[in-house]
C-alpha cells in the first residue's frame, strides 16, 4: 500500500495537468464573448447648425452639408452628401468645423482644426472627414473644445484650453491646445459645452460643472470658479430627470423629462423680459414658470429656440432666428408645427418636421440655409436636397 501511494500522487498530478491544459486550450480557442455596451448609439441627433454652415442625416443615414462646412474645400447652397452610415451629427458655433458618429460608433471631423478639434493640427482645413476615436455616442462641439462620450460613459475632452475645458483636470495638466482627448470623468450621461463652462450629467442625475462663473452659471450658490468638476446645486429641480442640457457663454439651461425648463446665470436674457444687462444673474437653478411642455430647448448668439412637446417651436430673443430686432422684447414668437427636432448656430437656425423635410430661417451669407440662395430668410423656408 505505501507502494502504491506515490503512484497515486502522481497520476493525481498528471490529471490535474491534462485538464489544466484542455481548459487553457478551450480559452485561447474560443474567445471570450463580446459584452455589450451598456450605452448604444442612437440616430436621435440629426440636425446640427455652426457658424456658417448646416448638417443633417436622413432616414437611411445619409450626412449631408451645406454652407461653408469646408467639406472639399468649397461652399454649396444647397445640400452635399459627405458620408453613409451616420447616427450622429454636431457642428461647432466657433469655427467652420463638423463631426459625425457613424453607426458603428466611430467619430469623425473635419474642417477648421488649428485647436487641434478634429484630433489632428493643421493650420488650413482639412477637407474630408477623419477618424478621432472610436466606441463613442455622444459629441458636444463647445467652443472648438470637443467633448464625446464613449459607450462606456466616460467623457472626454481635447482642442482649445478654454474655461470650459478646464485649467487643471484630475491628474494631469491640460497646458495649450491638445490633439490628444483625455479623460475627465466616468459615468457621464449628457454634456453641453461654451466658451466659458461645461455641464455634464453623470448617470445617477447629479450635475457636474466647471469653468467661469461671473454669472452663476455653475449652480453653486455662488461666483467663485471651478477649475475641476465640481458638484452643483440643484435642488430646485426636486429630483426631476434632466433630458436635455444647453449652455451659452454665462448661461445655462436644462429641460426636465415633465417638460419644465430651468435656467441660471445670464440665461433669462435669452427669454422675455428687459435687456440682459438689467437682468440679476441667478446663481442657482430657477424654474421658467412662462413656458411649459417643453421637449427641448436651443441657444443662438442672442436668442433661444424651445421645441414642445406638441410640436410646435417658438423663438425666444432677438435677432434674425426669432424675428425680432427690438431689445425690449417680451413676448415669445411661434414659428412652426409639427417639428420633431431643432437646431441653431448663432445665427441661423434648422427644424426637422414630422414628414421627414427639413427647414431653415436666419442668415444665409454662406448658403448655409441650403435653399440654393444666399438670401437671409426671417421665416423658414425648405431645405432643397438633391434629387435621387
Amino acid at each position: 500500500m505505501r507502494n502504491r501511494l506515490p503512484v497515486l500522487i502522481a497520476f493525481i498530478i498528471v490529471c490535474i495537468v491534462v485538464i489544466l491544459a484542455f481548459l487553457l486550450r478551450s480559452a485561447t480557442d474560443h474567445p471570450p464573448e463580446k459584452v455589450e455596451n451598456a450605452q448604444e448609439i442612437t440616430r436621435d441627433t440629426r440636425l446640427a447648425a455652426g457658424l456658417k454652415h448646416s448638417l443633417f442625416i436622413d432616414s437611411e443615414g445619409r450626412l449631408w452639408a451645406w454652407g461653408d462646412s469646408r467639406y472639399r474645400n468649397r461652399s454649396s447652397a444647397t445640400p452635399v452628401k459627405v458620408a453613409d452610415n451616420a447616427c450622429v451629427a454636431a457642428a461647432g458655433d466657433a469655427s467652420r468645423t463638423s463631426f459625425y458618429i457613424d453607426c458603428n460608433g466611430t467619430l469623425y471631423g473635419w474642417g477648421d482644426s488649428q485647436a487641434g478639434q478634429i484630433g489632428l493640427f493643421s493650420d488650413t482645413p482639412v477637407i474630408e472627414p477623419m477618424p478621432i476615436m472610436s466606441d463613442i455616442r455622444a459629441i458636444a462641439p463647445g467652443y472648438d473644445t470637443p467633448f464625446a462620450i464613449d459607450t462606456s460613459s466616460t467623457l472626454w475632452t481635447w482642442g482649445k484650453p478654454n474655461p470650459s475645458r478646464g485649467e487643471e483636470m484630475p491628474g494631469e495638466e491640460t497646458g495649450g491646445n491638445t490633439d490628444e482627448p483625455q479623460k475627465v470623468m466616468d459615468l457621464v450621461k449628457r454634456v453641453s459645452s461654451s466658451a466659458t463652462h461645461t455641464l455634464a450629467l453623470r448617470e445617477d442625475r447629479s450635475l457636474w460643472v466647471w469653468g467661469k462663473n461671473d454669472s452663476g452659471a455653475l449652480a453653486t450658490g455662488s461666483r467663485i470658479a471651478q477649475n475641476r468638476p465640481y458638484k452643483a446645486n440643484i435642488a430646485a429641480l426636486e429630483s426631476r430627470p434632466v433630458v436635455k442640457l444647453a449652455t451659452k457663454n454665462l448661461a445655462s439651461f436644462a429641460v426636465t423629462d415633465d417638460g419644465n425648463l430651468y435656467v441660471w446665470g445670464f440665461a433669462n436674457a435669452s427669454l422675455p423680459g428687459r435687456r440682459y444687462t438689467t437682468l440679476e444673474p441667478k446663481t442657482l437653478p430657477v424654474r421658467v414658470g412662462f413656458v411649459n411642455n417643453v421637449a427641448d430647448i436651443v441657444v443662438g448668439e442672442a436668442g433661444a429656440l424651445i421645441l414642445k412637446k406638441d410640436g410646435s417651436v417658438w423663438a425666444y430673443g432677438i435677432g434674425p432666428v426669432t424675428k425680432t430686432v427690438d431689445g425690449n422684447w417680451t413676448k415669445p414668437v411661434h414659428l412652426m408645427d409639427d417639428v420633431v427636432e431643432i437646431a441653431t448656430g448663432p445665427r441661423h437656425a434648422l427644424a426637422l418636421k414630422k414628414d421627414g423635410t427639413v427647414w431653415s430661417w436666419g442668415e444665409n451669407d454662406a448658403g448655409q440655409l441650403g435653399d440654393g440662395t444666399t438670401c437671409n430668410r426671417l421665416t423658414p423656408v425648405q431645405v432643397r436636397f438633391p434629387s435621387p
